[in-house]
C-alpha cells in the first residue's frame, strides 16, 4: 500500500485499535506522505474549503531520537497492549 515509514507505526496502532478510545480516519498514501513528513502542523479543511482543524505530528526529532536508541538497546520492551495488560492486572482487586 505504499505506507513507506509509517508501516512499523500504523501497524503498531493497529495492535491496540479501540484501547486507548481513539477516533481514526483512513488516508490515502498521498496524505500518508504528507503527514509523515510534516514539521508543522497540518490544516484540514472540508471539501468547501473551511478550516476543520490540524493534525499536530506528537514526536519530534528529539523523541525519534530516543526512541532509536531504546530499539538499538538489549533493555526488554513492551507493547501497549502488554502495559495496559499490567496495570489492568496490578489495579484489580
Amino acid at each position: 500500500m505504499g505506507r513507506g515509514r509509517l508501516a512499523p507505526l500504523v501497524s503498531r496502532l493497529d495492535d491496540i485499535d479501540g484501547v486507548l478510545g481513539m477516533e481514526h480516519i483512513t488516508l490515502t498514501d498521498e496524505q500518508l506522505n504528507v503527514v509523515a513528513h510534516a514539521h508543522d502542523p497540518i490544516a484540514v479543511h472540508d471539501d468547501g474549503g473551511r478550516l476543520r482543524g490540524y493534525i499536530a505530528m506528537m514526536i519530534g526529532s528529539e523523541e525519534v531520537t530516543d526512541a532509536k536508541r531504546a530499539l538499538a538497546s538489549k533493555e526488554a520492551r513492551y507493547t501497549t497492549a502488554q502495559v495496559l495488560a499490567e496495570l489492568r492486572a496490578r489495579s484489580a482487586p
